[in-house]
């Protein structure tokens, strides 16, 4: 017994100073050295675990923004239509409406994702670790400085969006000054032009790589700059996408070089003109997909054993999993004899998303939300007659549906059924949004009911199953053999496709839009929660597993114990291996409890048991066993 324990306490400080020594830190420890200071790059120091703000600095932005009167108005002006749109309590929008309109600002407006401002559905199930790694204490701190649970006006609304895109400015310009140290560039002297692109094309490449780069050596971040940049697909169009940008805020620098302020302001640049850039290749991925459509008959629906034959279209690997897609809320199951991807689902989920810095990712923009501009500033309330909607979406156009005049009898009875259920039709709802799906099925996102979708990014989606997301070719095999073939309609079951897209008549989706409801406490599936400077979170992470692992040592411990007694009489087989089951069975359980409180992440986890197995080879020789011997080989 006081082997085990022993071997847990030791084993337990060898977990965390791996994971110290892995990950540079917890995540969202505030250790980091301030973007400019004098310092060292550390080579297992992470991009992505930099945080650049402190709760002062955003403090003086909200009381500096909040005067800018002019700015203000002018945001007011654009957020007017959304604001008269949405449900209101006495006038003023609920948490729920906020971070919605938000969202879709920041979405449409700049092609932002905004952490913290995330779709409904978003990390239902994952633990709270992934949830962390990917939310921004920021964008949370900004809401509750404003009480959002009292509700929110539209001039509060407007001060929000001021602060979040000066936040993510300045973070452009403070990832600048890391790129300069990872790179060993001064920042007090000029860059020659040369250097220039060079520093240019790191901040590429931390975009690219979702930030997960440690700041190694200078020399080691050149050489990973050319292999980047042979291995990348696609990285020909944007390289020279980000050189035209180098043009024009290079072109008139000086001889002796360009200043630090001057790349700061391209930096800005980057994030402000990336997504139009990102805007043709999302064009490109929709046209990609639209060819695939031909194996079936329904609009925006591409049979899945299609979608994989089909993953060598230019730079697009189409490798996501069934189980994946599912979570993604692209997998279109209604049919039992064929499995679909959603066309608009697809290109708007999260695994299309480029994780820019630690408040955003850029992501498509969906061409839904442009129509439903258009609705809300005809209607300018939460709801409407059904014939005024009719009217006004038999007028409306996109790129793959004419302008209609007069709508489909299907589509018009459908919409008349949601205004019966109460009155009129909530412009927020999920009906009303998945009626607009059938109208316009390759803008307009399908939208599944509540808790059947958990939409996070491959990273984060193989942190929580354990496993790739991509598809093997076993699966690939098994779904073309049970999938209908896309050039043989004739023959049941094949012959049963229709061109109907499923519909459900549930408006039970967890959003408050659709209701006059006040606040609740759990948004769109994750936490709401702000972070100090430390970045410590108010919710307790998973208490019920976190007690089931506590409640599991003395059950190890006594079934150490029983097998001790049950091997008495077979000493030579206890003296081989009772002091590696022991030990075995502790490493497991203080493996498991780190986990569950996020003091390490599996690849430190990992590391830990390469640790633990050389430690048990030195120790072996010098652990007491049964009868006061010693171990005389290794375990």
């Amino acid at each position: 017994m006081r082997f085990a324990m022993q071997c847990l306490c030791t084993l337990t400080i060898t977990l965390v100073t791996v994971s110290r020594a892995t990950e540079g830190g917890i995540r969202g420890y505030k250790n980091a050295e301030p973007a400019g200071s004098a310092g060292h790059s550390s080579s297992n120091v992470k991009f992505m675990d930099l945080e650049y703000f402190t709760r002062n600095e955003v403090d003086e932005l909200l009381v500096e923004n909040a005067a800018d009167d002019q700015r203000i108005h002018s945001l007011e002006q654009v957020l007017r239509p959304a604001f008269q749109a949405l449900p209101k309590i006495s006038g003023r929008l609920t948490q729920h409406a906020v971070r919605y309109v938000l969202h879709r600002y920041f979405l449409q407006s700049h092609g932002w994702l905004v952490k913290g401002l995330e779709p409904e559905g978003a990390y239902q199930k994952a633990p709270e670790g992934v949830k962390k790694d990917w939310e921004s204490w920021v964008p949370s701190y900004v809401l509750q400085h404003f009480d959002i649970e009292q509700g929110v006006g539209l001039r509060d609304l407007a001060e929000m969006v001021t602060v979040i895109e000066d936040l993510v400015r300045k973070e452009s310009h403070r990832q600048m000054a890391k790129v300069y140290e990872a790179l060993d560039f001064s920042m007090t002297d000029p860059l020659p032009r040369e250097d220039a692109d060079l520093a240019m094309d790191m901040y590429l490449i931390i975009v690219l790589t979702a930030r997960n780069i440690t700041m190694a050596e200078p020399k080691k971040n050149r050489l990973r700059l050319q292999a980047f940049q042979q291995r990348y697909a696609g990285y020909a169009d944007m390289h020279e996408w980000l050189r035209d940008l180098g043009q024009r805020y290079f072109e008139d620098s000086p001889e002796e070089g360009l200043s630090f302020s001057t790349m700061s302001k391209a930096a800005e640049a980057f994030g402000d003109e990336f997504p139009q850039f990102n805007d043709k290749e999302c064009h490109d991925l929709k046209t990609t997909l639209m060819k695939m459509e031909g194996g079936s008959r329904k609009p925006g629906r591409i049979p899945l054993s299609d979608f994989y034959s089909s993953s060598t279209y230019r730079h697009w690997n189409f490798t996501e999993s069934p189980d994946y897609l599912r979570d993604l809320g692209a997998l279109d199951e209604s049919d039992v004899h064929r499995k679909y991807v959603i066309l608009a689902n697809y290109i708007s989920s999260f695994n299309n998303c480029v994780r820019a810095d630690s408040l955003y990712a850029i992501c498509c923009r969906s061409p839904c939300e442009r129509l439903m501009n258009v609705l809300e500033e005809k209607v300018a309330a939460p709801s409407a007659d059904a014939t005024l909607l009719a009217s006004i979406v038999a007028n409306l156009s996109t790129e793959t549906v004419p302008a209609r005049g007069t709508l489909d009898p299907k589509l018009m009875d459908r919409l008349e059924d949601i205004a019966r259920q109460s009155g009129s039709v909530p412009l927020h709802g999920r009906l009303f949004a998945q009626w607009m799906h059938h109208a316009f099925p390759r803008e307009c996102p399908y939208p599944h009911e509540a808790g059947t979708t958990n939409p996070q990014t491959p990273d984060e989606w193989m942190k929580t199953n354990g496993r790739s997301t991509q598809v093997s070719a076993q699966q690939i095999e098994q779904i073309a053999r049970d999938s209908c073939p896309a050039d043989k309609k004739e023959g049941l079951p094949c012959d049963m496709e229709n061109a109907e897209l499923p519909w459900s008549n549930n408006e039970d989706r967890a959003e408050l839009l659709s209701s006059l409801h006040g606040p609740r406490t759990q948004v769109s599936g994750h936490k709401f929660f702000g972070r100090d400077e430390l970045g410590d979170s108010s919710e307790d992470s998973v208490p019920s597993l976190t007690l089931l692992s506590f409640v599991a040592l003395p059950a190890l411990v006594l079934s150490a114990y029983f097998l001790d007694h049950m091997l008495g009489r077979k000493r030579e087989l206890q003296r081989r291996c009772y002091p590696s089951l022991v030990s075995a069975l502790a490493f497991i359980w203080a493996t498991v409890l780190c986990l569950m409180l996020h003091i390490v992440d599996m690849k430190a986890a990992a590391g830990a048991g390469l640790v633990f197995l050389l430690w048990r080879l030195l120790v072996s020789h010098w652990i007491p066993v049964s009868g006061g011997k010693l171990i005389d080989s290794a375990v």
